[in-house]
């Protein structure tokens, strides 16, 4: 399917398992446009627009000063972590360090909604809202 969608090929041209997971997600991440082709309802990013995005993280001006904060917020995470926890688990700790980070992006993107900053739709249960579809 990220073929599919790669090449922006016209949903007639599928093969049988092609269609069989095109019949999945259509109507529910996707729907046909009238001239056959995917309109998708989730965001579609391919490496070189990632690759693009990246850069202009780096050339934006307090770039230097996110990293540096956050590479020392996750060196005193981990300080914390090794400290209480058996050495064994030191080497796999990192995964409980990017989720302790994870939630606490989450913990400001609800503190974004509160202050209708970013604003939900109607019926979040029926949104793709957030989700999307990475083709390297």
């Amino acid at each position: 399917m990220c073929n599919c969608i790669r090449e922006n090929r016209n949903v007639s041209s599928f093969t049988e398992i092609e269609k069989r997971v095109w019949d999945g997600i259509n109507g529910k991440y996707a729907r046909i446009s009238e001239d056959g082709y995917m309109i998708f309802d989730v965001l579609v990013i391919t490496t070189e627009k990632l690759r693009q995005i990246h850069q202009l993280f780096r050339e934006h001006k307090n770039y230097e000063l996110l990293i540096s904060n956050v590479s020392n917020l996750y060196e005193k995470v981990e300080e914390i972590f090794k400290k209480y926890n058996h050495q064994v688990l030191h080497k796999n700790i990192g995964y409980n360090i990017r989720m302790e980070l994870y939630a606490a992006r989450m913990m400001a993107i609800h503190d974004l909604v509160d202050e209708n900053v970013l604003n939900l739709p109607e019926d979040p249960s029926k949104s793709s809202l957030g989700m999307h579809i990475f083709l390297k």
